[in-house]
């Protein structure tokens, strides 16, 4: 008898209209996972451009293809100008480790509430896949 697994991706977008390579990968996983019987939830955020990070899926919950899709809205938008401004002081110039973790932060996406689902759901999964 086979063991069915109960799997999580987590991954900053998710759907047939994001664009990625990360984001495909772990889509045809994900349904590949699932199509084999397996348990698959996806945690990921309700946006569609890793640009600015704005919100464009409506919905906290959605469904595609058996996989239960659990999204969370990204706190804070990327501002642009400051993320270019420590991309550049972090690739090209002498930086400390505080201006590196800025870079993170700006680069987002920024979304606790995400991180606190997992926290809360960590016991109910086999496994967590993390796509960066």
């Amino acid at each position: 008898m086979k063991r069915v697994l109960k799997i999580a991706f987590v991954i900053q977008r998710f759907g047939e209209k994001v664009q990625g390579g990360a984001e495909l990968h772990c889509r045809w996983l994900a349904e590949k996972m699932s199509e084999k019987g397996h348990k698959v939830e996806v945690y990921t955020t309700k946006a569609l451009d890793y640009i600015y990070w704005k919100n464009y899926f409506k919905n906290d919950i959605e469904y595609y293809n058996n996989i239960k899709i659990n999204r969370f809205k990204v706190k804070k938008k990327r501002n642009i100008r400051k993320f270019s401004s420590l991309s550049n002081i972090t690739f090209y110039l002498p930086h400390s480790t505080k201006e590196e973790l800025k870079w993170v932060k700006e680069n987002g996406p920024y979304c606790p509430s995400l991180i606190n689902a997992i926290k809360r759901d960590r016991d109910r999964f086999d496994f967590f896949i993390f796509y960066c």
